[in-house]
């Protein structure tokens, strides 16, 4: 029985359409049968759906994607945060010498708010001692490398509030990867 639906006339007509000019073929037609809903190769071709990727994703992937989506959102408080406490201090306390103090106090700040978002929303826990020390540890990793790229983008002559922006973009991904470690579930 011929599948009339759109994909299967459009499909027919690709195939009758490819058999025309390609070299080598005898203009059969193809068949009907589908894989995933998707057509088959011409009869006489050869099967190209065999090497097509499935692209459903399974509930873990789609766990692991909206765990990721949470922590973008977290992350992004905790750096709007972060970045409004040290604009507020550079407001507060110009100088060349309270840059690095006045990012520092923004980071702890931030670091209360994302323990919290971090914990509840993005890995959707309790708050633990084990959990709260690694997240401590994750951030002092984090707060080193944080200083370290905030002076060398300073050093090298960036602004000093494109800088925070700049040493984010390298900082979460690092950091991300330290926390899904602390917060795995134990199998």
């Amino acid at each position: 029985m011929q599948n009339k639906s759109h994909r299967g006339i459009f499909s027919r007509k690709i195939c009758t359409f490819a058999q025309k000019f390609a070299a080598g073929t005898d203009g059969q037609a193809h068949t009907e049968a589908r894989l995933h809903g998707r057509p088959r190769a011409c009869r006489g071709w050869p099967e190209a759906t065999a090497a097509q990727p499935d692209w459903t994703m399974d509930a873990t992937g789609r766990e692991k994607l909206m765990q990721f989506a949470r922590f973008c959102i977290a992350g992004t408080l905790a750096a709007g945060v972060h970045y409004a406490v040290y604009y507020a201090m550079q407001l507060l306390l110009p100088g060349g010498f309270w840059l690095t103090v006045d990012y520092t106090v923004g980071y702890i700040v931030s670091l209360v708010c994302n323990f919290f978002l971090t914990t509840y929303f993005t890995f959707r826990s309790r708050p633990s001692a084990g959990k709260a020390a690694g997240f401590g540890f994750s951030h002092v990793v984090n707060y080193t490398l944080h200083i370290a790229l905030f002076n060398l983008f300073m050093a090298i002559g960036m602004h000093r509030l494109v800088s925070p922006v700049l040493v984010l973009m390298v900082a979460v991904p690092t950091n991300f990867l330290i926390l899904r470690f602390v917060y795995r579930k134990k199998s």
